[in-house]
């Protein structure tokens, strides 16, 4: 499996614990938390006027650049202006209000204005116009009985002192209502210090309505640790209602050394009674810093999510000399309980990085302990290179979740295409994997992939369903043209590959790729158009495993190619198992290769219905060759098996330490072609048929047929 991104959730702070109860939730607040900011200490001289209007408090200020306060002083309101406000153009820097019945109204206008409200009860709502320039708005430890909304204009910021742009944080505070922030387009160019175009913080609040968030358009550079465009961040809050958090257009860039995102939300150690919605517009990345992300959005171990969680992100783009890079990163994870479904989808991109890892789309929906409804994924196309790192051009991981209350619904992974070009490479890379109990279906499809790696290995489309404690439904995964190239010594290249281990199914089981394409050049290298691998499974349902047109292709010497393999091992199955492999082109054209066109293998099954296998012309050219090769062994097959070889080629069938309840009838059809049965019982009757060509039939002793011997035609036994 490919290493994820380094995740990076706040970058001034350590990620919090992965598990927390509510009362350690609840104790948190009896610490004061505060982000500090950096900030311009330069004399202003602007006016804000205060007055009172039928109970409610207004603050009018002009437009030059204002910073005030109000906090609670002895029962009274105190606005104080600081660094040279003056309060209704008195000499005095601060004027006391008596008690407040309504509201508190905040027009800062514009300017580049700071607003700082501490320690105050608002018996309504406080509203606070920001206006265009670039604001900080920290609201503290304050109880505010109805709504809060504030609502910044645009700014453009260029400084060596202050990191952001636009900030607004709601930090400790009681607050009646709903929250609401809205800004406009932001613009922070930083040298020597980091850069953050919108900022918007809600930390460690009890909140009895929504939190929402709507930013504009933001661009951050700098050449110092950070530079993200727009930035919100959600953290140990209890919230009565939903999360909803939209961003435009994000980018971030220069030559910071840490950290460069376009657009970032992170919502984590949160109760939460609503849903959680999560909209970003294109994101961009491009730095040289460790860690470089297009969108990035984390929804992580929150105690309670009430409904669903949404995740939208539009095109991404990432690009790094040095670092990681990921186009549109999302992940669900570490959470508690989460009533509704969630659902990720992202749409076009592009991760390039020279010296590390790139990710084009890369969603994680992990370690969740319930979830009550399904898990879709929908990503669109993604392309990743990197020179020296692995490369996928669309990643998905399902895995570790409903170990408490189960997953309710389906799971469900829709990828576009995928391209790769790394050392390592996956076009499409998928996993559904040590799950709990599953009540619906799960279903992969991917569109078609191309995988290219110059030192490993290399797959177009990779799935896997494995060890998942129990799904209700059925197993699907579907896959179109893949494509798998790789240089490498001791490579592995694969058009597709789909794995289906160690799960408990409790209805069918569905593998269909379609054309595969596999090649290596290197030495002891090993390439594959289609691999399906079905094994260690209970299975109540029926089993079918389809092979498109395949080709693989080894140059180097000691190599081995498969162009469609199938194999069924270790299963228990009470349905039917039908296996369908088109034709397959294998050439290992090194010294010492092996080639097989079409490769059919089951193991250590019990099969309570029929085993359908249909091979078409399998071609294999190398040292060892097959054209097709079937092998079924100790196995019980509680029905019939039909087994018919490829019009063309040369098929080599054997049958060892098998059991057949019903009839067994094998034909090979045209070509030379050969038919081998070894201490297998037969409880009914035994057609074994030849074709045209010179075929025959090896019977290796400890057989039981019913009258003594097999029924031949136009096959000839070999003593």
């Amino acid at each position: 499996m490919p290493r994820s991104p380094r995740p990076v959730t706040w970058f001034d702070s350590e990620r919090p614990p992965l598990q927390m109860d509510k009362r350690a939730l609840r104790n948190r607040r009896r610490r004061r938390l505060r982000l500090e900011l950096l900030e311009t200490r330069k004399l202003l001289a602007g006016n804000c006027d205060a007055v009172i209007v039928a109970g409610d408090l207004q603050i009018t200020c002009d437009a030059e650049d204002n910073d005030i306060a109000i906090e609670a002083v002895a029962g009274f309101f105190e606005v104080t202006g600081n660094a040279g406000t003056t309060i209704n153009t008195l000499p005095a820097d601060s004027f006391a209000v008596p008690a407040v019945t309504g509201d508190v109204i905040v027009n800062l206008r514009q300017g580049d204005d700071n607003a700082y409200i501490n320690n105050v009860a608002i018996a309504g709502n406080l509203n606070i116009h920001g206006g265009d320039g670039s604001n900080q708005i920290v609201i503290e430890m304050s109880d505010i009985a109805g709504d809060v909304t504030v609502n910044n204009g645009d700014s453009n910021l260029v400084s060596t002192t202050k990191i952001s742009a636009q900030v607004t944080q709601f930090i400790e505070n009681t607050i009646g209502g709903d929250v609401n922030v809205s800004n406009g387009d932001n613009t922070a160019n930083n040298t020597s210090i980091n850069a953050i175009g919108t900022q918007t913080d809600v930390i460690d609040n009890v909140i009895g309505g929504h939190v929402v968030v709507r930013n504009g358009n933001a661009t951050a550079t700098s050449d110092d640790t950070v530079a993200n465009g727009n930035v919100v961040t959600v953290i140990f809050n209890d919230i009565d209602g939903g999360v909803d958090v939209t961003s435009g257009n994000g980018s971030g860039g220069g030559t910071p050394l840490l950290l460069s995102r376009g657009n970032s939300t992170s919502i984590f150690v949160n109760e939460i009674a609503g849903g959680v919605a999560i909209n970003h517009l294109d994101g961009h990345s491009a730095s040289n810093a460790e860690d470089n992300y297009g969108n990035y959005a984390i929804v992580s171990d929150n105690l309670e999510i009430g409904g669903d969680v949404q995740i939208n992100q539009r095109n991404g783009t990432a690009q790094s000399t040095y670092g990681y890079a990921t186009a549109n990163f999302a992940s669900v994870s570490s959470n508690g309980s989460i009533q509704g479904d969630v659902s990720v989808k992202h749409h076009d991109a592009n991760a390039t990085s020279d010296e590390a890892d790139a990710y084009g789309n890369y969603t994680i929906v992990n370690n969740n302990d319930t979830i009550a409804g399904d898990i879709r994924i929908e990503q669109r196309h993604g392309t990743a290179n990197s020179t020296t790192g692995y490369a996928s051009g669309n990643l998905a991981g399902v895995y570790g979740n409903g170990i408490v209350g189960g997953i309710g619904g389906d799971v469900w992974i829709s990828q576009g295409r995928g391209n790769a070009t790394g050392y390592d490479a996956g076009g499409n890379f998928n996993v559904v994997g040590f799950n709990g109990m599953i009540a619906g279906d799960v279903t992969i499809k991917n569109l078609d992939t191309m995988a290219t790696a110059s030192g490993s290995n290399a797959a177009g489309t990779l799935n896997f369903v494995s060890y998942n404690e129990s799904i209700v439904g059925d197993v699907s995964i579907q896959t179109r043209t893949g494509r798998g190239t790789s240089d490498g010594y001791a490579s592995f290249a694969a058009g597709n590959d789909s794995f289906v281990t160690g799960n408990f199914i409790q209805g069918d089981v569905e593998i269909q790729h379609g054309a595969g394409f596999g090649t290596t050049t290197g030495d002891y290298s090993t390439s594959s158009g289609n691999y399906g691998n079905i094994a260690e499974n209970e299975i109540l349902g029926d089993v079918s495993l389809i092979n498109s047109k395949a080709t693989a292709t080894s140059s180097g010497d000691s190599g081995y190619s498969y162009a469609n393999s199938a194999f069924v091992d270790a299963n228990i199955i009470d349905g039917d198992v039908t296996i369908r492999q088109y034709p397959g082109t294998a050439v290992s054209s090194g010294y010492g290769g092996t080639a097989a066109g079409v490769y059919t293998e089951l193991y250590g099954n019990a099969i309570a219905g029929d085993l359908n296998i249909l091979v078409f012309n399998g071609t294999g050219t190398s040292d060892f060759t097959y054209d097709s090769f079937a092998r079924i062994s100790d196995s019980l097959i509680g029905g019939d098996i039909h087994f018919t070889g490829a019009a063309n080629g040369r098929d080599e069938v054997i049958l060892d330490s098998v059991e057949v309840i019903g009839k067994s009838v094998i034909g090979t059809r045209t070509g030379d072609d050969s038919i081998s049965v070894t201490d297998c019982v037969f409880g009914d009757a035994v057609h074994l048929l030849g074709g045209s060509g010179a075929d025959e039939f090896f019977d290796g002793g400890g057989n039981t047929f019913p009258g003594g011997s097999p029924i031949l035609g136009s096959i000839t036994p070999v003593p």
